[in-house]
């Protein structure tokens, strides 16, 4: 309640501990999000896979003239905060993730509404931030100093690996500057 209380966060901001995800699964600030989504408006072209995250200040339920359920959100990240329209089909799945506190990711493209001129963000996925890293993470590459293999390394690794197996898979990498190449 910092921010409804005094107007900004004291104790840190929500996302501070969404900092890894931010920089390493290719999500861009709310500002950056503003300006790509300009710069295609004035191209008139649909955009490539976009993702942005935030904090949700703002979530309304509503239900068009036509009696289909639509939502309104709004997501605030560092930079600042943006808007979304979640509609029909996207609006049935995603519903239950529009509540003031959440912290999303969304994921879709930017592209031309057929009806008019007008350019909108294309939902395409829509999650809780912090599971992100379990469901977007393909690969781990851990890159190890030559001199740091050992017999505990390999061990750690092991007994690590054995209880954590997860899905991603995993590269070791270990270089050899003698010979320039890597193991």
């Amino acid at each position: 309640k910092e921010k409804e209380v005094v107007g900004i966060f004291i104790s840190g901001h929500p996302l501070d501990n969404y900092r890894f995800e931010l920089k390493h699964y290719n999500i861009i600030p709310h500002a950056k999000f503003q300006e790509v989504r300009q710069e295609y408006e004035t191209t008139g072209q649909s955009s490539q896979t976009l993702r942005t995250a935030g904090l949700v200040v703002n979530a309304q339920h509503r239900i068009s003239k036509t009696g289909k359920k639509f939502g309104i959100l709004t997501i605030e990240d560092y930079s600042g905060s943006a808007e979304f329209m979640i509609w029909s089909e996207d609006y049935a799945r995603y519903h239950h993730y529009l509540v003031p506190g959440n912290i999303l990711m969304l994921e879709g493209s930017i592209r031309q509404r057929f009806q008019n001129d007008k350019f909108s963000f294309g939902l395409s996925k829509l999650q809780l931030l912090e599971t992100v890293k379990t469901s977007m993470t393909k690969q781990l590459h851990i890159e190890v100093g030559p001199q740091f293999v050992d017999d505990r390394l390999i061990d750690f690794l092991e007994q690590n690996l054995a209880k954590h197996p997860g899905n991603a898979s995993l590269k070791l990498k270990i270089p050899d500057r003698e010979r320039d190449r890597d193991i």
